[in-house]
């Protein structure tokens, strides 16, 4: 948070300092006692609660992986910032300059048991490019809990042919052993707290189909129960996750400069968020930036600067950086002025 606040700083000093030249654009040296007023100035005008305010919405519309419908509310969210404060609009349909993205849309997954006990489990993001779709055949599967799936863990029990119970902490990339022993998919039990380092184990980048099911705590913690009593337990899955094309928007804001409104300064965040269980996303850290470009939106458009301001909100951050791709391919031919 606090390099956030000092990028903010930074940018309102540099919107404010700089001069023009019949030439060029320069910044005009300045003492260091001549910018301390400014700098506590602009520091006095960050709203550490409003950004806080954005960040707890953001985080509250559920999975924002671009094109999921928690993503559409983000951007209604901030579209609605915009126009409350003042902030005219510069994409192609109002703020929105849409392209199309490709994303894995999931589906859901269930578990049944023999008495019908469903248990509502969400697939991890595809292998690679396979989403691993699967449906148990009519005799159904056999699940066995096998802990953080180590080798000495996947020694102990029968795997060949059947679904793995395991871990999600500490579990780091042994899905892949599970593979390598003859498992034919993974059912992981969450904690609750996940970190992203362990996320980022389990991307796999073959396009294997090896089906991989999240369930969350409650619901895992009671197949592990079910398996360590009986040893073993039939179930019948039907998981879906499949990759869809998506129409979706870029979200573009412009302030007039009050002295030089051709030169343009472009300020971004991106809107969407990442997990490795893309139906789970709320992404309150992948919120900061976007949370911190709309106090600083609002500070702009209550006191204009000498240049213009363009406000961009990326899509499709964690797909390769679409969203800025599809933006700088558009306007390539303005950045002479940026």
């Amino acid at each position: 948070m606090v390099s956030i606040f000092l990028a903010m700083v930074v940018v309102l000093a540099l919107l404010e300092s700089a001069v023009v030249s019949p030439a060029y654009s320069q910044l005009m040296p300045q003492r260091s006692e001549e910018l301390i007023p400014m700098f506590k100035q602009v520091l006095n005008s960050i709203d550490q609660d409003e950004i806080m305010r954005h960040i707890a919405f953001f985080a509250s519309c559920g999975s924002r992986v671009t094109g999921y419908p928690g993503f559409f509310k983000a951007v209604d969210y901030v579209v609605s910032e915009f126009r409350s404060y003042g902030i005219q609009p510069y994409g192609d349909d109002e703020y929105f300059e849409y392209f199309e993205i490709t994303v894995p849309v999931d589906y859901g997954a269930k578990i049944i048991l023999e008495n019908g006990e469903t248990f509502e489990g969400y697939n991890l993001w595809p292998n690679l490019v396979n989403p691993s779709p699967y449906k148990s055949p009519s005799e159904g599967d056999i699940l066995v809990y096998v802990g953080k799936g180590e080798f000495d863990d996947l020694s102990k029990v029968n795997v060949t042919g059947r679904v793995v119970l395991m871990d999600f902490d500490d579990s780091r990339w042994f899905f892949r052993l599970a593979m390598m022993f003859g498992a034919k998919g993974v059912v992981y039990i969450g904690s609750g707290r996940e970190s992203r380092m362990e996320a980022f184990q389990k991307l796999y980048n073959l396009p294997v189909a090896f089906p991989r099911i999240y369930l969350k705590p409650e619901e895992g913690l009671r197949l592990k129960e079910l398996c360590e009593r009986r040893g073993e337990v039939k179930i019948w899955i039907d998981s879906f996750m499949k990759w869809e094309n998506i129409r979706v928007p870029n979200i573009v804001g412009f302030i007039p400069g009050t002295q030089y409104p051709n030169e343009i300064c472009v300020l971004t965040a991106y809107l969407d968020s990442w997990s490795i269980v893309p139906a789970l996303a709320p992404g309150a850290t992948d919120a900061l930036g976007v949370s911190a470009l709309l106090n600083l939106a609002k500070l702009l458009a209550q006191n204009p600067p000498k240049r213009s301001v363009m406000l961009v909100v990326f899509a499709g951050h964690w797909q390769s950086l679409w969203g800025a791709r599809e933006w700088v391919d558009r306007h390539f031919g303005m950045f002479r002025n940026v």
